[in-house]
C-alpha cells in the first residue's frame, strides 16, 4: 500500500515511472545484492517495488521535492523496507557523494542527454542505465538514431562502461 496526497499532485503513478508494468518489468531485472539508484523517485513507489520484489543489497530512492520524499519515507516504513530501501532529498544530477550503483533508473523529466554525464560516471563497470524522459512514443519514433548516437558518445566518454548501449522505449 503507498500514501499518497492527490491535493498535492503527488500521485501521477501510471506514466511518471513508466507504469505498473515496467516497475514490474524493472524488478525482474534486478539481480541479488545489486546496489541500485533511482532518481526523481517522486513518493518512493519504484525504489519500494524495486526493494520487495527483488533481492538488492540497497535502493536508493533521491526526490528533489522534500514534501515526496516524506511521502516516500513514510511508503518505506509502511512496506517494511527500511533494511534496503532509502530515500533523500537532493540534487538528482549530484552523484558524487553517493558512490557507485549496478543499476540507476532515471526518471527525468525533460533532462538533455549531455546533462546526463554523472550518472555514467555512477555506474559500475557492466552496470545498467534506464532513461525516462517523458517523451510519447511518436516524439520517440521520430529521431531514434540520434539519441542512440547521443547515448553511444556518451558511454564512450566513460570506458569502464564498454560502450555498451541499449535503447528501448517504453
Amino acid at each position: 500500500s503507498f500514501r499518497l496526497d492527490i491535493s498535492q499532485r503527488l500521485s501521477r503513478l501510471s506514466r511518471c515511472q513508466g507504469g505498473r508494468g515496467e516497475r514490474e518489468r524493472l524488478a525482474t531485472l534486478v539481480a541479488p545484492g545489486e546496489r541500485v539508484l533511482v532518481l526523481g523517485s517522486g513518493i518512493g513507489i519504484t525504489a519500494c517495488v524495486l526493494g520487495a520484489r527483488s533481492a538488492p543489497a540497497e535502493v536508493l530512492g533521491i526526490e528533489r521535492d522534500e514534501v515526496k520524499k516524506e511521502f516516500a519515507m513514510a511508503n518505506i516504513r509502511d512496506n517494511k523496507l527500511q533494511r534496503t530501501v532509502r530515500s533523500i532529498a537532493g540534487d538528482l544530477l549530484d552523484m558524487s557523494q553517493l558512490g557507485s550503483f549496478d543499476r540507476i533508473c532515471a526518471f527525468l523529466k525533460f533532462q538533455p542527454i549531455e546533462n546526463l554525464q554523472p550518472l555514467m560516471g555512477a555506474l559500475m563497470p557492466g552496470g545498467t542505465l534506464h532513461y525516462y524522459n517523458h517523451e510519447s512514443k511518436e516524439e520517440f519514433s521520430q529521431e531514434p538514431s540520434a539519441v542512440l548516437e547521443a547515448f553511444k558518445a556518451l558511454a564512450a566518454s566513460h570506458p569502464h562502461l564498454q560502450g555498451e548501449v541499449q535503447l528501448t522505449w517504453r
